[in-house]
């Protein structure tokens, strides 16, 4: 159970107050308490929540065992789970990080973080810019776009590269006629290439406290940076998910 002023976090709907039923509250966390006023509360959702914890279980669990100097790409990178995968590769592993990223303002915030290369998807072809970034190739790519990305990275990837197969926000929409279909997944077996998806909600209670205790002391010592974009007013959610998922957002 809860207690009264505990904080607690969860996939919940837009409102302002919910009552919940014992099974819905077997979905929430207690926000560690620890934390509680030493971080703004909407890093819970972010950075200290799930996006944060997408981050922390896709390379714990997929990317992992991870080497210093190895060159990692993350797609959508200026997102809120893309932002987090970067600075922790390149902070924490020790990795040469590049981040495609879909305008300047974005490619900049990038390069502020600390990623060794980024570019703008929208006006720099892929190839050129990873040719260019990663000459002697890749061995970690953190999959949000899909696509025709995807298939350019498997051209590129070392022999035994890991695929973090987070999100392929470029196929959600079209109907199936229009997906595209990669050609060159004999790569997976000639490099010997780990492909993996994953849905963050099953290493909870795996990776849950972990991911709390550590990632907390990480963002405390300026590894791991929030950038948050806000939208007030619990009336324009829906505009804000719009924009979101069009890509209008930068972080959480």
């Amino acid at each position: 159970g809860f207690a009264e002023g505990e904080v607690l976090s969860g996939m919940l709907p837009w409102s302002s107050h919910q009552i919940l039923d014992a099974d819905a509250q077997k979905g929430l966390q207690k926000v560690e308490p620890s934390m509680l006023g030493e971080v703004p509360l909407s890093y819970f959702v972010g950075v200290l929540g799930m996006p944060g914890m997408t981050a922390w279980a896709g390379l714990k669990k997929i990317a992992e065992p991870i080497k210093e100097g190895e060159v990692a790409l993350v797609s959508a990178a200026a997102g809120a789970v893309g932002l987090t995968v970067g600075q922790l590769l390149k902070h924490v592993y020790g990795c040469k990080v590049i981040g495609s990223a879909g305008s300047n303002d974005k490619v900049a915030l990038l390069r502020d973080l600390g990623f060794d290369a980024a570019f703008n998807y929208h006006t720099t072809p892929k190839e050129q810019a990873l040719k260019e970034a990663a000459p002697d190739g890749i061995d970690i790519y953190w999959e949000n776009v899909g696509g025709p990305v995807l298939e350019t990275v498997l051209e590129l990837c070392r022999p035994h590269a890991r695929i973090v197969a987070c999100g392929m926000i470029s196929q959600y929409d079209l109907p199936d006629e229009e997906k595209y279909g990669v050609k060159n997944l004999f790569n997976l077996i000639g490099k010997r290439i780990k492909m993996q998806g994953f849905v963050v909600g099953d290493y909870y209670s795996e990776l849950g406290k972990e991911f709390v205790t550590t990632m907390g002391e990480y963002v405390q010592q300026g590894k791991v940076k929030a950038v948050e974009h806000v939208t007030e007013g619990i009336e324009n959610a829906g505009r804000a998910w719009v924009e979101m998922m069009a890509g209008g957002n930068t972080g959480k």
